[in-house]
């Protein structure tokens, strides 16, 4: 027969485990009131009272990766990127299927100059969501970094095919740094077709033209970049200057008019573009 000392020894050890739950789950509920407290006040850039409260957040749930996520962003926006980095590791381990700390973490190693980290990440986020088409543009850009333009241009071949337009400027470039002008054109004139106001695209497009002798359409880019108010990466650039008072001795006169002729295709590039959108009737 059971004594009365046991059976009230099992009583309390059932009562403790109840209550351990229940603490448990309270604990996890006032964790979760800090954590979101804490990421309005991240957004409303207040970064040391969201870090207290992500840190009341942690204490209560240490399995709580949002708040290492909010913290580690925190930390980061502060300007403290090895303590950022250090909380996401944390978050990643504890959910590490979350590409949004991947993507995260890929940022600040790219702050951090650190390319082949932030390609290693990217590639993680690939991996997880493989169909993900920014992700392959990001990791082109960090793949043009560090001069790997076979792969850049791969990553946006893919993003590409995944429906994004953004890519065909970012590989022009890429084809120009591999000299290959034709395809270098070829992208650039689809990227200022999607986008007549890339005021890049043209910059480029007008740096290849120059490159290959072709003044008059080098300055009817560069004109265009003038338009669209980015006037300060032509001026700035050597080569502009040169062909402006080298190749066409001062004429200013020309200069005038290839910047009329920019502006009237600028305008007609922009009427193109609103007649292709769908017409959407005003409600009265």
């Amino acid at each position: 027969m059971r004594t009365f000392r046991s059976v009230t020894y099992s009583v309390l050890l059932i009562a403790s485990f109840i209550l351990v739950i229940c603490c448990s789950r309270i604990h996890r509920e006032d964790a979760k009131v800090f954590c979101d407290q804490g990421a309005k006040e991240l957004a409303n850039g207040d970064y040391d009272k969201a870090i207290t409260d992500l840190s009341r957040a942690i204490n209560l749930d240490p399995a709580s990766a949002e708040a290492y996520i909010y913290r580690g962003i925190a930390y980061g926006l502060k300007g403290d990127l090895d303590k950022a980095i250090f909380e996401l590791n944390r978050a990643i381990e504890l959910d590490p299927t979350n590409v949004e700390i991947y993507k995260v973490r890929a940022a600040i190693w790219h702050d951090r100059h650190d390319y082949e980290k932030t390609i290693a990440d990217y590639s993680k986020v690939i991996e997880l969501t493989p169909r993900n088409a920014e992700v392959y543009i990001d990791r082109g850009i960090n793949l043009t970094r560090i001069g790997d333009y076979k792969k850049a241009i791969a990553d946006y071949s893919k993003a590409i095919e995944l429906g994004a337009t953004k890519p065909y400027q970012y590989r022009g470039a890429v084809w120009e740094l591999e000299l290959n002008h034709k395809k270098a054109i070829a992208d650039l004139n689809q990227a200022i077709k999607l986008n007549p106001q890339s005021d890049e695209a043209y910059y480029i497009r007008g740096r290849i033209w120059q490159h290959q002798g072709d003044d008059e359409k080098a300055l009817a880019d560069y004109g265009t970049v003038i338009e669209l108010n980015h006037g300060d990466k032509v001026y700035t650039n050597p080569a502009f200057i040169w062909l402006w008072y080298g190749s066409l001795d001062g004429d200013f006169d020309l200069l005038e008019r290839q910047l009329a002729k920019a502006k009237a295709e600028l305008q007609n590039a922009r009427k193109q573009k609103q007649d292709e959108e769908p017409d959407v009737e005003s409600e009265e």
